[in-house]
C-alpha cells in the first residue's frame, strides 16, 4: 500500500454545525453556505461537532458533515494548500464523552476522503 504524504499548514478552522431551530436536525444546506463562505479564505475545513455539539451528533449526521464538506471542497476547493484527495483538504472530527468510539470512526472518515481524522475528548 503506497502512503501519501500530507503537509497540513495553514488555516483549518473548526466549522460549528447548524442546526434547524424547529426540527433539530442538522441544517445541510446552512453547513454548506457556511463551507462555501469560509473556503476562500481556508486552507482546509474540521467538521463533525468539534466546537461542541458532538454529543447531540449521531454517528450518521458526522458522517454526513464530512460527506458535504468533500463534496463543497471538491466542487469549490481551489485553497492554497491542495490535500491528498484533491482540493483543499478537510479534516474530520468525532468527539464523545468519554472519548468511546471515536477510533472506530477514522475508516468511516478516511472513506469519504476526510484526512485526517481529529478525536477531540472530553475526560
Amino acid at each position: 500500500m503506497r502512503k501519501e504524504s500530507l503537509s497540513l499548514r495553514g488555516v483549518f478552522p473548526a466549522l460549528v454545525t447548524p442546526f434547524d431551530p424547529k426540527t433539530e436536525e442538522v441544517d445541510e444546506e446552512a453547513f454548506r453556505r457556511l463551507i462555501r463562505h469560509v473556503l476562500p479564505y481556508v486552507d482546509g475545513v474540521v467538521t463533525s461537532g468539534t466546537t461542541g455539539e458532538f454529543p447531540y451528533l449521531t454517528r450518521e449526521e458526522q458522517r454526513r458533515l464530512v460527506e458535504i464538506a468533500r463534496e463543497e471542497v471538491g466542487a469549490h476547493g481551489s485553497a492554497p494548500n491542495a490535500g491528498a484527495h484533491g482540493g483543499a483538504p478537510n479534516a474530520g472530527a468525532h468527539g464523545s464523552a468519554p472519548n468511546v468510539g471515536a477510533h472506530s470512526s477514522a475508516p468511516n472518515a478516511w472513506a469519504h476522503g476526510s484526512a485526517p481524522l481529529v478525536i477531540a475528548g472530553c475526560g
